[in-house]
């Protein structure tokens, strides 16, 4: 197979979001800690690097890895990158106002990563090709993939073939892929996406399947040029991610590539204190909602704050109907168990 295989990392945007969903305890990044974590990962030669998120005028959220400008997050990137380094930016929707974002220029953020929320799909869409429009390499990230019909998967890649995206993504918001899903929707794309379109993979781990999964959508025969995210630890919300320390040593012995593992490690060792703190990580807790295809936070809310066996657990959210399973809100789950009659 002739193609590209590159290393997103996301240490710090999703590793972000994970410290910002800890509301009772006060971990952050300090400056020292997200220079740091961004001139390691340079040194260790990930492909792709995603400093953080933009929220316009959020100025007291920089501890998550959130910035509220453009010019701000792009002053984190090293100095020494190398040429063919991408640093990236993530938008959870298509939240900013389009006259407020400078078009692209030399030594800002290359790419911008955009999470489509299910319930606005056209106008993330819309919103996509106009960041194209303003010169930005644009990732097209439909978010928990695996709600998508075949219809709906079908305008994504219209709309990204007609945007000329640099990437669509796969993404496994519940870790809730198995072999056969990962092998569909890659194929999927594959076959319906323009050539130089890249596909894009982010696996969460509650199932523990993120690497396999991985390793799966490696082993299709493609030409496709491929993206693989990962997070040093896998540091992220619930049970975390894809960890790179791990897939950059199975890219670097199986795939030819080259990254630097001791500069990797030393990004691990950066945010120890915080896996130290089971601040993410394989919870049976977050397994059980994968299972049923619900949002990871049902399950941690009914095991910390409603003390539930796991059976209890399993048994509340294979109720759950479809309109409620995609993002926890507290009255539907204590709308679900009042049905039941559990208190």
């Amino acid at each position: 197979m002739n193609r590209n295989i590159f290393l997103l990392d996301c240490t710090l945007r999703d590793g972000g979001f994970a410290l910002e969903g800890e509301k009772d305890h006060p971990f952050f990044y300090s400056d020292e800690m997200r220079t740091n974590i961004a001139q390691n990962l340079t040194d260790g030669l990930v492909d792709v690097i995603e400093l953080g998120t933009i929220e316009m005028g959020e100025t007291g959220k920089r501890g998550f890895s959130v910035f509220p400008d453009m010019y701000e997050i792009s002053s984190l990137i090293p100095s020494n990158a190398h040429k063919n380094q991408i640093y990236a930016v993530f938008f959870r929707g298509p939240d900013i106002p389009l006259d407020s974002l400078p078009n692209w220029q030399e030594g800002l953020c290359r790419l911008i990563r955009l999470g489509v929320r299910y319930s606005e799909m056209e106008k993330s869409l819309e919103y996509c090709k106009k960041l194209c429009e303003k010169g930005y390499l644009v990732s097209v990230q439909p978010i928990v993939t695996m709600r998508y019909t075949d219809e709906e998967l079908d305008r994504v890649m219209q709309a990204a073939n007609e945007m000329n995206a640099y990437s669509v993504y796969f993404v496994d918001s519940y870790g809730a892929m198995y072999t056969e899903d990962v092998l569909r929707i890659f194929r999927k794309f594959d076959e319906g996406l323009a050539s130089d379109i890249k596909i894009g993979f982010h696996a969460h781990n509650n199932m523990g399947l993120a690497s396999s999964n991985v390793m799966d959508m490696l082993s299709i025969e493609s030409k496709r040029d491929v993206i693989i995210d990962a997070c040093c630890l896998g540091m992220g919300q619930g049970a975390g991610n894809l960890q790179t320390e791990v897939i950059a040593t199975y890219l670097n012995k199986r795939h030819n590539k080259n990254y630097n593992f001791i500069d990797i490690l030393k990004v691990c060792d950066e945010i120890s204190e915080f896996w130290e703190d089971n601040l993410w990580g394989y919870s049976i807790a977050a397994m059980i909602p994968a299972v049923y295809g619900v949002a990871y936070r049902y399950g941690l809310v009914l095991r910390k704050e409603y003390s539930c066996s796991y059976g209890e657990i399993a048994n509340i959210l294979q109720h759950i109907p479809n309109e409620m399973k995609h993002r926890y809100m507290k009255s539907n789950l204590e709308k679900i168990m009042k049905e039941l009659n559990i208190t």
